[in-house]
């Protein structure tokens, strides 16, 4: 393409050239009317070989300006001069996603790559909410202002440029090394092949390479397609296997396997990544607890009490139409003032002892008094404490009508089996406290509680005691004679 520094395109003075591609060059420029420092990219004028390409650029470059977002770079005007269609947005100062990744061989840290990809998502799912899939989003299209916002750049011009690329055999439309499996299929054009960009994306922050290589474009699309998805924790080991997971889900290569929007990939992320949101532009904090009051549902409230903090974020980006970073913050400062219960490792509680004591201490001298008030052989010194008098030791008998022996000792296993089995359970029940409620229970609630707790253990040990009466008497009713 010919150098057009010093030139002028309409009324933009071309100042120098800031960027190169197989698409377009970009300069930086001057609008001459009201001073504005501009980006402008010039196509290149072979595109007008194909007749359509004027109406097609128009067409798009019209939908693209109607894309007003915080996130998305802001197109000024568009025109064409001399065979080169061109396009005036923003100039950033800031530099490029890519130039970060490249500051960073061995990978950007992992709340810095979330910040980034938060941003991303958020104009990505606004521009998907609107119809248009980006189909070449790259770090190089993510461009950053003087505080390291993102604004996202290019949405559309690898669609104004497909046609006319396959005409004039110029090559590839897109990035091979960001291009989802299913782009090289008919119709496999959907908002997920920016779902799967930005994934890649991801794993190019974190360990500061690609993640498929080969020698030919075409060798890096069938790579994408069959090749399995790198562990990003070989070069990182620092990673959490979530971080592994959601890079996995997010480079799915089926579609249907892959996070549905841009915005639930980032929510993941940020849920295992500490805040990188600069102080100035971090939610400020509720003075009181988070509730209906402030413009948050009950339900959220719920769901971050549960523990779903994933699912609280989602419900209130869905309700409140909020930024998926305010979102988050809103849910951390719902957390810090009401975490969600701990779960408590299995242990005998203080009633579950209570009442294993209880029951066999009361056992022994509840046995002895019934084998008194019946008079049984079984127990001759027992009878002779009741008596007063001297009896000689009564023989034991091993067979007929009046054997005791085995139907005692299974008596005895019974009671104890039930003991034992009735404390843990009720003692164990008791001893986790109360099932988590919306708001905590007030102390006078707790200790009711309590009471009930020591009442119910009692109860179950003169239960027990009962029993111990019932079952001898019943298995000595075929002992002892009228």
């Amino acid at each position: 393409m010919t150098d057009l520094v010093g030139r002028t395109l309409g009324q933009y003075k071309i100042l120098a050239e800031i960027g190169h591609g197989g698409m377009a060059d970009v300069y930086r420029a001057i609008q001459t009317s009201i001073g504005r420092e501009v980006a402008i990219k010039v196509m290149p004028a072979h595109f007008l070989q194909d007749r359509t390409f004027l109406e097609r650029f128009t067409r798009e470059v019209r939908v693209i300006a109607q894309l007003q977002h915080p996130r998305i770079l802001p197109v000024y005007d568009f025109g064409e001069q001399d065979g080169m269609p061109y396009i005036v947005m923003a100039y950033m100062t800031g530099g490029t996603l890519a130039d970060r990744i490249e500051e960073s061989p061995g990978g950007l840290p992992l709340d810095a790559a979330a910040w980034y990809v938060g941003q991303i998502a958020e104009a990505l799912d606004f521009a998907h909410s609107k119809g248009i899939i980006h189909r070449d989003f790259k770090p190089s299209n993510v461009l950053l202002d003087e505080a390291n916002n993102v604004l996202l750049a290019d949405f559309g011009i690898a669609k104004v440029t497909e046609a006319t690329a396959q005409l004039t055999g110029s090559g590839i439309v897109g990035t091979p090394a960001y291009m989802a499996p299913e782009m090289a299929r008919p119709g496999g054009v959907t908002p997920l092949v920016d779902v799967y960009a930005l994934g890649v994306t991801l794993y190019q922050m974190l360990t500061g390479r690609i993640p498929f290589l080969a020698a030919t474009p075409m060798g890096v699309l069938m790579a994408h397609a069959v090749e399995p998805i790198p562990d990003a924790r070989q070069r990182r080991p620092d990673l959490s296997d979530s971080v592994q997971a959601i890079i996995e889900r997010g480079m799915a290569k089926d579609p249907m396997d892959r996070y549905p929007t841009a915005g639930e990939l980032a929510a993941d992320l940020n849920l295992t990544a500490p805040s990188a949101a600069p102080a100035a532009r971090r939610y400020k904090p509720l003075a009181h607890e988070p509730g209906p009051e402030d413009g948050v549902p009950q339900e959220v409230v719920a769901l971050v009490r549960q523990g779903k903090k994933i699912e609280a974020v989602r419900a209130l980006r869905a309700a409140k139409q909020l930024g998926l970073r305010e979102a988050k913050d809103i849910v951390d400062e719902i957390e810090r003032r009401h975490p969600a219960p701990a779960t408590r490792p299995y242990k005998l509680s203080c009633l579950q002892v209570a009442v294993l004591v209880a029951a066999f201490i009361l056992i022994i001298p509840t046995w002895l008094a019934v084998e008194c008030l019946l008079g049984t052989h079984m127990c001759p010194p027992v009878q002779t404490l009741w008596s007063g008098e001297v009896s000689p030791p009564a023989p034991v008998v091993t067979s007929g009508a009046g054997d005791t022996f085995w139907p005692h000792l299974v008596m005895a296993l019974v009671v104890f089996v039930v003991l034992i089995v009735g404390a843990l359970l009720i003692g164990g029940q008791l001893g986790r406290g109360p099932a988590p409620s919306p708001r905590p229970a007030s102390p006078a609630r707790q200790q009711g509680r309590t009471f009930l707790a020591i009442a119910i253990g009692v109860v179950v040990t003169l239960l027990c005691c009962i029993t111990v009466v019932v079952l001898v008497i019943v298995t000595n009713a075929g002992a002892f004679g009228p």
